[in-house]
């Protein structure tokens, strides 16, 4: 957990490029304590692989073992993608693919038979990145903004 910080941190450029796009779905970033319980959940209950120079932790992955329970579907074991993030003057050089493999690897020696991710449709970069890893579109989320009783009555 001695990286917790520097994860905190990571985890706000993640969550600020995602709250640019998205105002009203992410909430703003805040003081790096307000996100340290979701990150000390998810470094400490899956698979997690740190990035680091003489500058300290540039980038981090998180990946976690899950098996689908549903009788429609074959069961297997999968390593579920939590979050990836390469700060931004680190991106490009190559990071971000060495934490996926690391991650594969991972995953391969936890009897996984694949890995799955969700990533939203404006960040090009990383949808490129996972194609050239090898990763197939597959399924795609999508919302409709539902009018509130509040909002109707204003009408």
């Amino acid at each position: 957990m001695t990286d917790l910080h520097a994860i905190c941190y990571l985890g706000n450029e993640v969550n600020r490029l995602h709250q640019q796009v998205w105002p009203n779905l992410f909430a703003e970033v805040s003081e790096l304590e307000r996100d340290a319980a979701h990150w000390r959940y998810a470094i400490g209950n899956a698979g997690c692989f740190v990035a680091s120079n003489e500058d300290g932790v540039i980038g981090f992955v998180t990946g976690q073992i899950c098996r689908d329970e549903s009788p429609m579907l074959v069961n297997f074991n999968f390593c579920r993608i939590g979050t990836i993030c390469v700060a931004t003057a680190y991106r490009g050089l190559g990071i971000g693919k060495q934490l996926m493999l690391n991650i594969e690897r991972w995953a391969q020696a936890e009897n996984a038979s694949e890995v799955r991710l969700n990533v939203f449709s404006f960040n090009q970069a990383a949808i490129q990145l996972y194609q050239e890893l090898g990763f197939d579109i597959r399924s795609m989320a999508m919302a409709k903004p539902l009018t509130t009783s509040a909002e109707l009555a204003i009408q």
